[in-house]
């Protein structure tokens, strides 16, 4: 209610007349704007929840090279963190060319979300996205300079609706995480965190190559 409370405030303000300088008006329909993305944003999360857990949700599995992989989530990456205005660093560190079965969209999800969250919580410094093989496992990680996770809080962060005790950020809902962890499970696979307060965060995600 909390999100449509405040555009509604912020709409009559300006229909009431109480804002009539143009720049004001301008910044209410800006935050009338956030507001109803973070909300849309809220909305696909639990859409996304509920058909994870009624096992409804398609999955569409194929078979990618990693390098292929590797170009296109870089490029995207890339483009989004330069675009918060920190620096973007990747690595790919594949020797011999390795396959996995994936389903692109939905990995491209939990990826997504990570590099969100590491942008959110990193108010300057860099990212870092890398991807190799190892142990027969693809392993894709991003890497934060941001206000990482107290130790205490890290066997809770993929519980739905958690959020960690330094978190301030008003639009975190604490579903993303748990969305992440349960495309994973679909997958056979893996995601897991190492993270120092005050340092940064590791985020990896990790399924059997072929």
């Amino acid at each position: 209610r909390s999100p449509i409370t405040s555009v509604i405030g912020y709409i009559d303000a300006i229909l009431d007349g109480l804002v009539t300088d143009s720049k004001q008006q301008r910044v209410h329909l800006k935050r009338s704007r956030d507001r109803l993305l973070s909300l849309n944003h809220l909305i696909h999360d639990l859409f996304d929840l509920s058909q994870l857990e009624a096992g409804r949700m398609p999955f569409y599995f194929q078979t990618w090279s990693t390098k292929d992989l590797f170009i296109i989530f870089n490029e995207k990456f890339c483009l989004d963190v330069q675009q918060a205005g920190l620096i973007y660093t990747s690595a790919y560190t594949v020797d011999v060319e390795h396959y996995v079965a994936l389903d692109l969209a939905r990995i491209e999800q939990v990826l997504n979300n990570v590099i969100s969250n590491a942008i959110k919580y990193t108010p300057n410094g860099k990212i870092h996205f890398s991807m190799t093989v190892e142990d027969g496992k693809w392993i894709c990680s991003v890497e934060d300079s941001g206000i990482g996770i107290p130790e205490k809080d890290l066997p809770f962060i993929f519980d739905m609706h958690y959020r960690a005790s330094n978190n301030k950020i008003s639009n975190s809902n604490g579903i993303g995480l748990a969305i992440c962890k349960k495309i994973m499970t679909q997958h056979k696979g893996e995601i897991f965190i190492e993270s120092t307060e005050g340092v940064g965060s590791r985020f990896s995600i990790s399924i059997a190559v072929e």
